[in-house]
């Protein structure tokens, strides 16, 4: 797992830099000042949502992860498909 998520890590950040060439592309603002903005706006429930993910692995355990990670799959999954 943490190899997976390492290199799943690594992913992201590459794909975080394109976007940000991509919305310079168009004229749009890829600043930090974008994201924070963007984050403020997000609800209460965005906001807690990762303290909770934590907590419910931690007292559910390793079925809950294999939950978690097959679900995120999935939607990966159909989003690329789309």
């Amino acid at each position: 797992m943490t190899t997976f998520l390492t290199f799943w890590n690594f992913e992201e950040f590459w794909h975080g830099e394109a976007l940000g060439r991509v919305l310079d592309a168009h004229g749009e603002s890829a600043s930090d000042s974008r994201v924070a903005r963007m984050r403020h706006r997000l609800g209460w429930r965005d906001r807690v949502r990762p303290a909770l993910t934590t907590l419910s692995s931690a007292m559910v355990g390793q079925a809950f992860i294999a939950v978690h990670m097959t679900w995120g799959a999935v939607n990966r999954s159909d989003c690329a498909a789309a």
